[in-house]
């Protein structure tokens, strides 16, 4: 190790920064590699399985892809906030949102739905307030 670090500061201070940086990203790939590597727990591949049904804004894409087709006025469909709850091997997914009805009024409602956690539909509840 004295020689290696005697060698880097023979070179000058950037090459054997260089040097340290390839070290580093060497072991932080190796790192990596090992982590992807190593099997799942099923309690992680089900956390995955769930996580994945859900989009970047938060909601659920299946739900609000299925609000948006039955809306009278899909363009003005706006997210508000989507939350689950884990029941056994059922997901049931409560959405917010808010839509303007053919008057130009933003009025608000609540879609509910069940999934099972591989993502299939149960079942579908639209316009609550």
């Amino acid at each position: 190790m004295k020689k290696m670090l005697n060698s880097i500061n023979r070179k000058g201070p950037k090459k054997g920064l260089v040097v340290l940086v390839i070290i580093l990203f060497s072991f932080g790939m190796f790192i990596a590699v090992i982590g992807a590597l190593m099997p799942k727990t099923p309690s992680e591949i089900r956390q995955e399985m769930i996580e994945d049904q859900f989009s970047y804004d938060g909601s659920h894409s299946v739900l609000k892809l299925a609000v948006r087709k039955k809306l009278i006025v899909p363009d003005t469909f706006e997210h508000i906030r989507t939350n689950y709850q884990v029941n056994g091997d059922m997901l049931i997914v409560k959405m917010d949102y808010s839509v303007k009805n053919p008057f130009g009024v933003r009025v608000q409602h609540r879609a509910i739905g069940a999934f099972k956690i591989d993502g299939e539909c149960l079942n579908l509840v639209y316009g609550w307030e």
